[in-house]
C-alpha cells in the first residue's frame, strides 16, 4: 500500500533542555510528500533530537511542527528505526516483526500475514523463524526495517541505522531500502555521518552545524532516482559526493 505522505514544515523549530542553551536554534524547512532527506553534521550536534522532535517524542521549545492533516483529520502514522535493531530475543523474526501490529490489537492471521509478506521484502523469507542470536547484524536490521514497515508509516524517520555494519552490507540495505521507498512511497529523514551514503539515498541533504544545531546549508541532490551499484560506480555520482564534501566542510570550518 503506498503511504499517504504529508507535507511537513518546520517554522522556526528551536529545542532546549530545562534552563540549558539552545540545542537547536531556528530551523526552517519545508518537505514535501515522499521526499528523502538526510540529514548530517558533526557529532553532538542536535541530528537526534530533531528526529525526536518529528516524531513527537519530544516537544520543540518554540516554533512548530506542522504536518498536512490526513483526509480524516487524524495525524500521519511515524516509525523510528533507531541505531540499534532493538528485537526482543525471546521472539522469532516473524515475531518482532508483528509485534507493533500485535499491540494495536490486530487479529492474529492479518498481522502473520503482514509479518510474513515484509519478512519476504526485505529478503529474509528463509529465516522467519530464527532468533535474534542466529541473525547477522545486517538481517537484525532488516528485521528492525520491516518491523518499522509493518505500521504502513507516512514518515519513516532512521538514526545512523547501517552505522555499523560493513560496507558491502550497508550498500546492499542502502538499495534495498530505496527500493521500498519508491514502492510505499513515504516521506523519509535519514541521520547519518556519511556523505557517500547521503547522496546515495537523498533528495537532499541538511547540513546541521553545532553550538547551537541550526541548517547550515542545504544540498540538493541532482542524480537520477533510481540508485544503483552502477550508479554508484560512475563519475557522476563521485562528482556528486566530492561536491557535497566541499560543501559540507567549508560551511562546518566556518
Amino acid at each position: 500500500m503506498i503511504a499517504k505522505a504529508p507535507e511537513i514544515e518546520f517554522r522556526r523549530v528551536s529545542k532546549r533542555f530545562g534552563a540549558g542553551p539552545l540545542v537547536l536554534d531556528g530551523l526552517d524547512l519545508k518537505v514535501s510528500p515522499g521526499e528523502f532527506i538526510c540529514v548530517i553534521g558533526p557529532s553532538g550536534c542536535g541530528k537526534t533530537t530533531f528526529l525526536r522532535m518529528v516524531a513527537g517524542l519530544s516537544r520543540p521549545s518554540g516554533g512548530e511542527i506542522r504536518f498536512d492533516a490526513q483526509a480524516d483529520g487524524t495525524r500521519p502514522e511515524l516509525a523510528f528505526i533507531f541505531q540499534d535493531a532493538t528485537l526482543l530475543p525471546w521472539l522469532t523474526v516473524l515475531g518482532n516483526i508483528e509485534l507493533p501490529l500485535r499491540l494495536r490489537g490486530e487479529p492474529r492471521a492479518e498481522r502473520r500475514a503482514t509479518a510474513a509478506r515484509l519478512t519476504a521484502e526485505v529478503g529474509l523469507g528463509a529465516v522467519g523463524d530464527y532468533h535474534p542470536r542466529q541473525l547477522s547484524g545486517g538481517m537484525k536490521m532488516r528485521v528492525s526495517l520491516a518491523r518499522a514497515l509493518s505500521l504502513s508509516p507516512d514518515v519513516l524517520l532512521l538514526d545512523e541505522p547501517f552505522g555499523a555494519l560493513d560496507a558491502i552490507t550497508r550498500n546492499r540495505l542502502n538499495e534495498d531500502l530505496l527500493a521500498l521507498h519508491r514502492r510505499e512511497g513515504w516521506t523519509a529523514f535519514f541521520v547519518t555521518h556519511s556523505v557517500t551514503e547521503a547522496v546515495f539515498l537523498a533528495d537532499r541533504i541538511l547540513v546541521l552545524a553545532a553550538e547551537p544545531a541550526r541548517v547550515e546549508t542545504i544540498i540538493p541532490v541532482d542524480l537520477p532516482r533510481a540508485r544503483t551499484l552502477a550508479l554508484r560506480e560512475s563519475d557522476e555520482f563521485h562528482d556528486a559526493v566530492a561536491e557535497a564534501t566541499r560543501r559540507m566542510h567549508s560551511v562546518l570550518a566556518r
